[in-house]
């Protein structure tokens, strides 16, 4: 059942790679962050590019390290970061934009399901 919910996790993180990647288009950057400075538009890109790096990370750690994750007091921590890293997300959601039920729901999800991970007793 773990191992599922890591590969449950991976497939999230990768789609949302892909969604990241595709920001410049979907987002129509050139022309939409056209009101910001040079150096703040490429403050957006750099950021946007360094989510996707490190949702990669997380993609290959669901994938082939997961019941490793749960058998070293690193993997855990590791663990636990993803799933704050959703958690806050959600989080964010809110503050920002209101609650959006679809980013909302798979943040949420996403978050507590590595926090399960984190915090269950065995590693399998």
């Amino acid at each position: 059942m773990k191992k599922f919910f890591f590969y449950i996790g991976g497939v999230i993180n990768l789609l949302l790679v892909f969604l990241h990647l595709m920001f410049f288009k979907i987002q129509n950057w050139s022309e939409t962050l056209k009101c910001l400075s040079e150096d703040n538009r490429s403050i957006m890109y750099c950021l946007n590019l360094h989510c996707s790096v490190l949702l990669i990370l997380f993609v290959y750690l669901s994938f082939f390290y997961n019941i490793k994750l749960l058998k070293s007091g690193l993997g855990r921590l590791l663990t636990g970061f993803i799933a704050f890293f959703y958690l806050q997300r959600a989080v964010e959601d809110i503050y920002f934009w209101g609650i959006d039920p679809a980013i909302f729901s798979v943040c949420i999800i996403t978050g507590l399901m590595y926090t399960y991970l984190c915090f269950s007793k065995t590693p399998e």
